[in-house]
Order: C-alpha cells, then sequence, then structure tokens
C-alpha cells in the first residue's frame, strides 16, 4: 500500500504520522512524507509580477519536516521517503496522490479553533474533498501511550 503523509510540522501533523505508526504494517505500507512550501504571497502593488520562490530557510525547513518524519518511520520498520514540493497545499498534494497512485492520503487537521473542532482546515478539505484516493483526516487528540481503538464503518457493499 501506497502512502502520502503530509506534514507541516504541526501537532495534529505529529498525530497522523504516529497513527500510520501504529496501525501500519511496515512490511506492507510505503509512505511518502511531503511538506508543501506555498507560494509566497504578492505584494499588492506588483500583482502583475512573477513572485519569488520560496526563502531558503523555508525550505531547509521543509526538508527537516519531510526528513525528520521519515526518519520515525523509518525507524517504526516503514520504507519511507521525503518529499518537498511546492504550490497551493492542498492543490499540490492532490496532485501528488494523482500523479504518485497513493492508495491513502494522510494529513492532519490543522484548525485551532472552537469553529474548527466542527470543521476540517482548508487543506484538509479540499484534499477530502478532492482527492481521488482514501484520505484520512487526524486530529491532534491521539494519545501516544494508550491502546488505540480505531472504528470502521461500512455499508456492506463491495466499493
Amino acid at each position: 500500500m501506497k502512502v502520502l503523509l503530509a506534514s507541516d510540522g504541526s501537532a495534529p501533523a505529529e498525530a497522523a504520522r504516529r497513527l500510520v505508526e501504529r496501525i501500519g504494517d511496515g512490511a506492507q505500507v510505503e509512505v511518502t512524507v511531503v511538506s508543501v512550501l506555498p507560494p509566497p504571497p504578492i505584494p499588492a502593488p506588483m500583482l502583475n509580477s512573477v513572485s519569488e520562490s520560496p526563502s531558503k530557510e523555508a525550505r531547509k525547513r521543509a526538508e527537516e519536516i519531510a526528513t525528520n518524519a521519515a526518519a520515525s518511520l523509518w525507524r517504526a520498520g516503514f520504507k519511507a521517503d521525503p518529499l518537498v514540493a511546492e504550490g497551493s497545499p492542498g492543490a499540490e498534494i492532490v496532485r501528488l496522490i494523482e500523479a504518485g497512485a497513493f492508495d491513502l492520503a494522510v494529513l492532519g487537521a490543522g484548525t485551532k479553533t472552537w469553529l474548527g473542532s466542527m470543521l476540517l482546515g482548508s487543506v484538509s478539505t479540499h484534499v477530502l474533498h478532492s482527492s481521488p484516493s482514501s484520505t484520512l483526516i487526524v486530529h491532534d487528540f491521539l494519545p501516544s501511550e494508550e491502546r488505540l481503538r480505531v472504528l470502521v464503518g461500512t455499508d456492506g457493499s463491495i466499493e
């Protein structure tokens, strides 16, 4: 099974990585960890100009996030590779899912507001509604030491 794990280094993204480690079988799951560099904002007077690429510091941070998450998965017995991409995060994640024929996309829900507990962030919402594969959205509440319980819903159909 091919899994795309999107990470921005946030607590929900780390919870998503821990969930993959806890419920996945390292012998059967191949993970690509992607950290997406969003395009820099275009200053209002410069709307017609081409924006610069992300800073070296931002790229280095994205590389560290992807590499650290992949290393953790590797230590847990998974084949895991880091990847840094550039673009609108939701659209870029969906593009990677399509291009890499991933079976599952896993990402953290990035909302922190009271309304956010009822809704998902814009990136996770975009991926959930646009992904051609299954999508798992993880909130930042996954206990690391407790027994993990998973509820799987089904209607009995084959597909």
